[in-house]
């Protein structure tokens, strides 16, 4: 049924980019009113309160944790690191250039195969007919070429930094980024333990976190994948009250007497 309570007659499926359907329905009792149908999961307001609560812990915590690094550069040990980390990275662009050189050929290699998928697919579905299975088996053809085109552009991309770096990148500029890829590797542990930590809490509560994916997919799938693998967490989340285990947490990380770059990301 139309919102308009009459019935309508179904004409087709819209297929996005992302690969998700809408069903477009016409002809309301030919009326000549056109609707589309696209489900959404709607926030109440308990759960709007529960998310700027959490972003805001996540925000007030990234910065803690920033200004924290930059107290932390400034004594002996912290500067010290941080110029071993700068001589560490000088002398890995040269390996990294090869590296991505070598990653851009193979890619380049899969090209042409790629292309010639389609064309199979695309063959195929003029001598079976369209159907639902030949449209998908062309949609994947075209999305793989599509992911090798992307992967190509990001090594392109990654090859001109690094030979910027190689032929005119200062000391200084290497500085930054490695002050920035150890901000960003504490902030994304933040941010991990944040939602873990609510995410378990919300499972206990029997809480939705509609923000937590597109309509809360990702807590969902999180739910089924990973209630078992953190029970022994779920039991100190309980004991500790849950907020007041978050904030203990937080402070651990904050405190850290000896940050490292171990694990991060360079240019993340």
């Amino acid at each position: 049924h139309s919102p308009y309570g009459t019935r309508v007659a179904h004409v087709e499926k819209v297929v996005y980019d992302n690969g998700k359907e809408a069903s477009f329905f016409s002809d309301i009792m030919g009326s000549g009113v056109s609707s589309v149908v696209i489900v959404k999961v709607l926030h109440t307001f308990s759960e709007v309160r529960r998310r700027l609560d959490e972003e805001n812990l996540i925000k007030t915590n990234f910065s803690r944790v920033e200004r924290t690094i930059d107290t932390w550069l400034e004594s002996r040990e912290g500067a010290m690191k941080l110029n071993n980390e700068t001589k560490k990275r000088t002398k890995s662009i040269p390996i990294e250039l090869r590296k991505s050189r070598r990653a851009l050929k193979n890619e380049q290699r899969k090209e042409p195969k790629a292309r010639e998928n389609i064309i199979r697919a695309m063959r195929k579905a003029t001598i079976l007919g369209k159907s639902d299975e030949t449209d998908a088996n062309v949609r994947e053809a075209e999305m793989k070429l599509q992911d090798i085109h992307k992967e190509i552009s990001k090594l392109q991309q990654d090859i001109s930094l690094l030979k910027a770096q190689k032929e005119g990148l200062d000391e200084c500029e290497t500085r930054l980024r490695a002050v920035d890829d150890l901000k960003k590797k504490y902030c994304m542990t933040i941010f991990s333990m944040v939602y873990k930590s609510n995410r378990l809490l919300a499972i206990h509560k029997d809480y939705r976190r509609p923000w937590d994916g597109p309509d809360g997919k990702d807590f969902e799938c999180f739910q089924r994948e990973n209630q078992v693998a953190f029970a022994g967490e779920m039991d100190a989340i309980l004991r500790g009250k849950g907020e007041e285990y978050c904030r203990n947490k937080l402070e651990e990380i904050i405190s850290v007497k000896d940050f490292s770059w171990d694990e991060a990301e360079e240019g993340s």
